[in-house]
């Protein structure tokens, strides 16, 4: 963030992270604990308000949010956040693996290391489809939901999620054309010659845009879709 007492933020485990540390009468030697499993080295007072370090992060770190702390002949600082973070995630599967065109699909997304530290973690399927409702439930384990534009590409594509850590490799989710609608039932089932009837429907993958055909001599004046 701007202005942040420490930059940058966060760390992965199993990596060594250059840092750089903002406050007040910064003098040397100084010391910095960053918890268990950061081991600090290399740090350097650069003036009275700017210190760097190196954080060998370990990979057994505890992931989350954490205090940071300097300390000289003065006596020591209060904390300011930093965050390790699991390494890069990635994707196996996206359930279900398609979905129709002009539909919204919840879908469950498998994979190891998401997290919704630091900046959440998003999804990314493509043009004209939007992610919403990201949860990432544990560190396998996501949902979200897909709202697939009528105007979608139909064919495979390219899902992929992103959370601090980075960006997973991709999981193929299909769009398919709009779904084939059935009618399985009409009421009333029968009227009389020159006259109007009102007739109810039923069936299957009703929507936006059903025509109705009932043949010569035959007007449909009213379309709805229920279903």
């Amino acid at each position: 963030p701007p202005n942040s007492p420490i930059t940058p933020v966060s760390g992965q485990q199993g990596v060594s992270v250059n840092v750089s540390l903002v406050g007040n009468n910064f003098l040397s030697p100084m010391t910095v604990d960053a918890g268990a499993g950061i081991t600090v080295s290399n740090v350097s007072v650069v003036s009275s308000n700017l210190a760097t370090a190196t954080f060998a992060i370990a990979a057994g770190a505890t992931t989350g949010a954490r205090g940071v702390t300097v300390t000289t002949s003065g006596g020591t600082s209060g904390p300011v956040t930093f965050t390790v973070l699991p390494p890069p995630p990635t994707l196996t599967s996206v359930s279900p693996a398609g979905g129709a065109q002009g539909t919204n699909v919840s879908v469950t997304l498998e994979g190891t290391n998401f997290t919704n530290l630091v900046s959440g973690m998003t999804v990314d399927a493509g043009a004209n489809i939007t992610a919403g409702s990201v949860v990432a439930a544990s560190g396998t384990s996501a949902t979200a939901m897909f709202v697939i534009g009528s105007g979608a590409s139909a064919g495979p594509r390219n899902v992929t999620v992103t959370t601090a850590s980075g960006t997973s490799g991709p999981v193929t989710f299909t769009v398919l054309p709009p779904a084939v609608p059935t009618l399985t039932g009409l009421s009333p089932s029968s009227g009389g010659q020159a006259t109007t009837v009102t007739v109810a429907l039923t069936g299957t993958n009703f929507g936006s845009g059903l025509t109705v055909n009932v043949g010569a001599s035959y007007t449909a004046a009213q379309r709805a879709s229920s279903q």
